[in-house]
């Protein structure tokens, strides 16, 4: 390691042998461009896994509406700027709910159209990835 480096850490370094495991999850809030009983396209600024499984979570006001879905397709959809000239990726991503009831869609379509604001908030939180589908390195890693 290189001596000018080592001297501009704040606490020293342990190497680890073998592998060490363990889980980092992120909550990604995204803004939902549209929905049907099956699936959605939301958007937002977090890069995800195709084939990954998510937790779903619609604010609707007072209640949540939780369930499974399948990150089924995801695209750069444009960037937002960013202070110092940098930006950030904006990603459109199209979700397969997996355990949903169709009463929750429901829920959801109507707090859309009924003029309430929509949901108030949406959230997607990463799942353990399949190991099978060449998931993560890592068991239990989710984003």
């Amino acid at each position: 390691m290189n001596a000018k480096r080592s001297d501009r850490r704040r606490a020293r370094r342990i190497e680890v042998a073998g592998r060490a495991r363990g889980k980092i999850k992120q909550i990604i809030e995204a803004s939902l461009i549209n929905i049907s009983t099956v699936g959605a396209l939301v958007e937002h600024a977090h890069s995800i896994v195709i084939d990954q499984l998510y937790q779903v979570t619609f604010h609707l006001g007072e209640t949540d509406v939780t369930f499974q879905a399948r990150a089924v397709r995801s695209f750069v959809s444009g960037s937002q700027p960013l202070p110092g000239g940098r930006a950030r990726l904006i990603y459109r991503t199209g979700l397969e709910f997996l355990d949903v009831r169709h009463e929750d869609v429901d829920r959801i379509i109507r707090a859309i159209q009924g003029g309430s604001g929509g949901t108030s908030s949406l959230h997607l939180l990463g799942m353990a990835p399949n190991r099978d589908q060449g998931g993560w390195p890592w068991p239990g890693a989710t984003i």
